[in-house]
């Protein structure tokens, strides 16, 4: 009699566990490029805004404070990112898709915001790479600039036919860099789907109404070239926009 008690109040216990379990919802990320509307290929000529031809070979930043909102609550996916897109824009197949950043069941209601900084927080910023262990996104020498006590937060790179010519020989660094250009986003998913993509229109980060002047800098190396910076991360803020699907 006692032992069947025990297994009653056992059998209970577990349907109150299983009762009290939220449904999970399936949510995933993706960081995609896209040029004109299109997703946008490495190693493709372009045409830049006002009509040279433009080729992207390496596309790249960090992303810090990483999280993603619901109704009543926050789930934070890193505190620090580094995101490389150009394998994953190799071909039109794979830049169709994007780069998945992150997958994972959750339990919570649906998503309502997602929320990241482009660029590291000041804090992080401060740091140099050989603060941190072999692997950590922040220990890569190659993504710091030591002459301006800053990582790298984005890049662009590749070439541009800058005398009109016909072949795009000239290189491009658009290199975005120190806590003046970290740009934070609180995009809201409009769609209601759980499956997020983060689009951002490389035309836009060009410009539109007023066009980045890629012949006066190419490359960026220099705080001298602090409007440039400002003027390419301002910009930026206007390519980033969030699409979904269920």
């Amino acid at each position: 009699m006692i032992k069947q008690y025990v297994r009653f109040l056992a059998l209970v216990f577990l349907l109150m566990i299983l009762g009290c379990k939220k449904d999970t919802t399936e949510v995933s990320v993706y960081f995609q490029l896209v040029y004109d509307g299109e997703p946008m290929i490495m190693q493709q000529e372009y045409l830049y805004p006002g009509g040279k031809t433009f080729i992207a070979t390496k596309v790249s930043m960090y992303l810090s404070d990483l999280s993603i909102a619901s109704n009543n609550e926050s789930v934070v996916i890193d505190d620090v990112r580094f995101v490389n897109l150009t394998e994953s824009h190799r071909t039109a197949k794979l830049a169709a898709q994007g780069l998945l950043l992150y997958q994972e069941d959750l339990e919570m209601d649906g998503v309502k915001n997602l929320r990241f900084n482009i660029g590291l927080t000041e804090e992080q910023n401060k740091t140099v790479p050989a603060d941190y262990p072999s692997g950590h996104p922040l220990a890569m020498p190659g993504e710091y600039w030591l002459a301006w006590d800053s990582y790298i937060f984005f890049k662009i790179e590749g070439k541009i036919d800058l005398d009109e010519d016909g072949i795009a020989e000239a290189g491009v660094a658009l290199h975005l860099g120190s806590d003046q250009v970290m740009r934070s986003f609180d995009l809201i998913n409009l769609s209601g789907g759980n499956h997020l993509t983060v689009e951002i229109d490389v035309t836009k980060i060009f410009g539109t109404d007023k066009v980045y002047d890629i012949t006066e800098n190419p490359q960026i190396h220099s705080l001298s070239q602090m409007p440039a910076l400002l003027e390419l991360s301002n910009n930026l803020t206007t390519a980033v926009s969030l699409k979904s699907q269920s």
